[in-house]
């Protein structure tokens, strides 16, 4: 089976694309098959594997249900990528008038060699638009990157409110894998008091937090995932210690799916 994830959070700046790429890496040294795509047009996952898409050619296989092989690229670092960028702009009003506009990824994935891989990360855009609901169509399982602070708190509940949507009207399977707690900083006391909040209002909060760590913003730049980059930092130990409890979160889903 491959698992399909959206990892979302329409506040900007909630470490969504760092967290595709360290979650992404670290997978990968597990031994797993990783595809990343990036739904962003601002093309940020793509700038960090020094992939470069217009973005025009995502826009034109969506807006056709046609499989997305023939625009997955190999990154430098040899990760398989499907690039974004600004042209994919024009998506959303261009589809909000088709019918079944919920459904452009789902349609195209399902025309897809998905088998080739065990998980594909769905870096969606920092807002609830169109495409963030083509995504959680598609996917299998959410992930949430939260930053511990009071703005954060409404864009979530906006999301959870989204996600709940979705379940209803198009994707019943649904599910949502946990919430990560990102760039943490245990010396702040407000972090701590949001984290302690988070964990006593849901069940699904994961135990691993990612240290704020300059040596994630540093291996975007390197075009590396910090796991290459820099091995022996907090983030890349963060991300491999985030990617064995969601591999064992999702170890049922893999085993009901095979029987």
């Amino acid at each position: 089976m491959t698992l399909i994830v959206a990892i979302a959070n329409q506040k900007g700046g909630a470490a969504k694309t760092t967290s595709t790429c360290g979650l992404g890496a670290a997978l990968a040294e597990r031994g797993k098959r990783i595809l990343l795509c990036d739904l962003d047009p601002q093309g940020g996952l793509s700038d960090a594997f020094g992939v470069k898409g217009s973005g025009g050619e995502l826009f034109g296989a969506l807006y056709r249900r046609e499989s997305l092989d023939s625009l997955v690229v190999s990154a430098s670092s040899g990760f398989a990528v499907i690039p974004n960028g600004p042209l994919m702009e024009g998506f959303v009003p261009a589809a909000s008038t088709q019918e079944e506009r919920e459904s452009f990824l789902k349609d195209s994935l399902k025309k897809s060699r998905v088998e080739d891989f065990d998980f594909i990360l769905l870096d969606c855009p920092p807002r609830l638009d169109l495409i963030s609901t083509n995504a959680l169509t598609a996917a299998h399982t959410v992930l949430i990157p939260i930053i511990l602070e009071a703005p954060s708190i409404t864009p979530f509940a906006t999301l959870l409110q989204q996600i709940s949507v979705v379940q209803k009207k198009w994707n019943p399977g649904l599910s949502i894998s946990g919430v990560v707690a990102c760039k943490v900083d245990f010396r702040d006391n407000q972090t701590k008091e949001i984290l302690t909040w988070l964990k006593s209002s849901r069940s699904d909060v994961y135990e691993t937090v990612i240290r704020k760590n300059t040596r994630l913003s540093e291996a975007h730049n390197t075009k590396l995932p910090v796991t290459t980059y820099a091995p022996e930092s907090s983030g890349a130990q963060n991300y491999r210690a985030l990617a064995e409890e969601f591999e064992a979160r999702h170890t049922k889903q893999f085993q009901k799916a095979a029987n």
